[in-house]
């Protein structure tokens, strides 16, 4: 440490030892976004709110090359590096720190087209071909370490993404796999159920026939029911038994698969399906199922718009539903299927719109494009975010995850393609831009929030959780800011 530095600090414990103003502390928790899409009903809506115009437009840090489907839980972040079936390479899986991208841990694996990682309870799940052995396998990692729990033989190589589920009755936790019947390996059983224990895993039930859907219909929980969709051929599977429901037959099929979102706060529930509703459509449309159990499935509205995105994110507070169309961005009454309003611009290909309080985060068809939010009600907008996944043909159509005053732009699951990007707003102890770094400018609007000249969100300032922002976490911030060992944690935002 430098004198500069010396006097500079004693400078500021005498104005620090003056100074002290009070705060009520915020409290609330911030859900995880612990799976693509955010849920296992796939509403695309994160329970934490993230204002984009407070966000810094230029990247905190970046991830490596081809790290992709971020998730987020608390102030980390998990994502794989995908080998893509390129091969000698090696798939990675790995643990970022959300602020300040540092690698908290790393596991290297020889695996054949390895599934996006899902997250619950502490564990990461994910399936692959283990190169090894080659026979398609079921990992469980501790989220917390990395280490290896267990590996599990399931029945079909080829899974996008595990769905897991937990009955609210028994505390059963079970992942379901969907993936191809037909393939270049041999054939598969298209629905695994797999109840996931804590050192060991089995199978609860296998759907053996063919069905008209693939690995990119991603399982949706709907009530008891998982379901499944492809070209005008919809499924739903009990939950617990497999007995499956094929709900809709429009006389046309296909390959790969459309995955569903689920409004379960309607009455009756309904489902959002993106695709074929039969032979004679000229393309994709929206459609709504209205679900009152299992085997009684209706079918409610399909809107007259032809989409190019795969799926719809979903308001639950003003009723709306967001999906791309083209040179659009709808808007889509939930009730009647028709739409309300419309965005201008060029939206990619199989578009899932995300939602994050009051906004909606889409992006661009060009590779070179952005990122944008728009007001969720007027549809103006907000802020644009250099990057974009682009027209990809992925079964991940989303612009990326959220976390505390954070966005994670995914750049697409392709092998070799930039990492994802993290754009952050305000932090603990970092309040001032550019974020990601603390520094002397945040140790002073600490300090000026301490004696009341500006205003600072114990979240962000009370960097010792002491209920209130005092002269002392101006002093924390500074040290911390020159590189002293300082831990810091601030109560949670609400």
């Amino acid at each position: 440490m430098t004198d500069a530095v010396r006097g500079y600090l004693t400078s500021v414990r005498i104005a620090l030892a003056i100074a002290s103003v009070v705060w009520a502390t915020v409290a609330g928790a911030a859900e995880p976004w612990g799976i693509y899409l955010h849920d296992n009903q796939h509403t695309a809506r994160a329970a934490i709110v993230v204002d984009p115009s407070i966000l810094d437009t230029t990247p905190a840090w970046s991830a490596p090359t081809g790290y992709s489907i971020p998730l987020v839980v608390g102030d980390r972040v998990y994502a794989m590096r995908s080998q893509g079936g390129v091969g000698e390479d090696e798939t990675q899986v790995a643990a970022f720190d959300l602020v300040t991208g540092e690698v908290l841990w790393e596991v290297s694996q020889r695996l054949i087209f390895p599934s996006a990682l899902a997250y619950h309870d502490g564990r990461l799940v994910y399936v692959a071909i283990d190169q090894t052995e080659f026979e398609p396998l079921l990992f469980v990692r501790d989220a917390e370490t990395g280490e290896l729990a267990y590996s599990f033989v399931v029945p079909n190589p080829l899974i996008a993404m595990p769905t897991i589920h937990v009955d609210s009755n028994t505390g059963e936790v079970v992942a379901y796999l969907a993936g191809p019947h037909f393939t270049n390996l041999g054939t598969f059983p298209n629905m695994t159920a797999v109840t996931l224990g804590e050192t060991s895993a089995s199978i609860k039930w296998v759907d053996p026939m063919y069905r008209d859907f693939g690995d990119t219909s991603f399982p949706t929980v709907v009530g008891d029911s998982i379901v499944v969709v492809g070209p005008c051929q919809y499924y739903a599977y009990d939950l617990e038994t497999g007995e499956i429901n094929p709900f809709h037959n429009g006389g046309c099929s296909g390959g790969g698969g459309y995955t569903v979102a689920y409004a379960a706060n309607r009455k009756p529930g309904q489902i959002y399906v993106v695709t074929a509703l039969d032979g004679s459509a000229l393309g994709d449309v929206l459609s709504a199922w209205e679900y009152r159990g299992q085997d009684d499935i209706t079918f409610a509205w399909k809107s007259d718009e032809v989409l190019n995105g795969i799926g719809v994110a979903i308001d639950g507070v003003i009723g709306a539903l967001y999906v791309g169309a083209y040179d659009r961005l709808l808007k889509i009454n939930s009730s009647g299927g028709y739409t309300m309003d419309f965005a201008d611009g060029s939206f990619a290909n199989g578009m899932v719109p995300i939602i994050s309080g009051s906004h909606v985060w889409t992006f661009g068809s060009s590779g070179a494009g952005d990122t944008v939010a728009y007001d969720i009600a007027t549809l103006e907008e907000v802020a644009r975010f250099p990057g974009t996944r682009g027209d990809l043909n992925s079964p991940f159509g989303a612009p990326g995850a959220f976390g505390f005053n954070a966005f994670l732009l995914d750049h697409g699951r392709v092998y070799d393609y930039p990492g994802f990007d993290v754009f952050l707003g305000p932090q603990c102890g970092d309040p001032v831009s550019p974020h990601g770094r603390i520094g002397a400018t945040d140790a002073l609007l600490v300090l000026n929030a301490a004696v009341g000249t500006t205003a600072c969100e114990t979240c962000i300032c009370d960097v010792d959780s002491s209920a209130s922002v005092v002269a002392t976490d101006a002093l924390l911030v500074l040290e911390r800011g020159v590189g002293l060992p300082i831990q810091i944690a601030c109560p949670v935002c609400s």
